[in-house]
């Protein structure tokens, strides 16, 4: 009885991961592959996977060295921007891969939502505060950010070299 609580329990956690990461892949997609393992059976370990265009695993298929590593208890609490190898050796993988325009466009998101302004149509104050943001987080310096950026906050490139010097 207790065997059959525990495997209903771990279903309804596996489920809620499943939620998350398909949540999470649609965020980044196409970009970001997110695969959910269930590593009580590492040989055949993906229980769902999504963006699988990014490596050609499917589900059913076994963890990498990675998911190893945990079940040896050889891994840090949190890990992130990681390469890995499959187990066949055969595909890389390397995760955060992005366009200067997706890490500006993140970075953009980034901001609005750290000051909450979604759905307002930003005044030059607010267009202001983001360039200086790009430039202390390093954007600004990066190919093509200045046509991105004047893109995405819908100025002009002289305005935002304008604003560029005044901050």
């Amino acid at each position: 009885m207790v065997n059959k609580i525990n495997q209903s329990q771990n279903r309804e956690i596996l489920g809620h991961y499943v939620k998350a990461g398909e949540i999470i892949a649609e965020m980044f997609s196409p970009y970001l592959e997110v695969i959910i393992h269930d590593l009580q059976a590492p040989e055949h370990s993906i229980i769902a996977i999504f963006n699988n265009h990014v490596t050609g695993r499917k589900i059913g298929d076994g963890t990498s060295d990675i998911g190893y590593k945990k079940l040896a208890d050889k891994l840090p609490d949190k890990i992130v921007n990681y390469n890995n190898q499959s187990p066949s050796g055969a595909d890389k993988e390397q995760f955060f891969i992005w366009t200067v325009k997706d890490e500006i466009q993140q970075a953009l998101n980034k901001y609005i939502t750290s000051y909450d302004l979604h759905g307002k149509a930003l005044n030059r104050k607010d267009k202001l505060n983001v360039v200086a943001f790009m430039k202390k987080e390093g954007h600004i310096n990066k190919k093509g950010a200045i046509s991105i950026l004047s893109e995405l906050l819908a100025i002009t490139r002289p305005t935002l070299y304008k604003y560029i010097k005044e901050i």
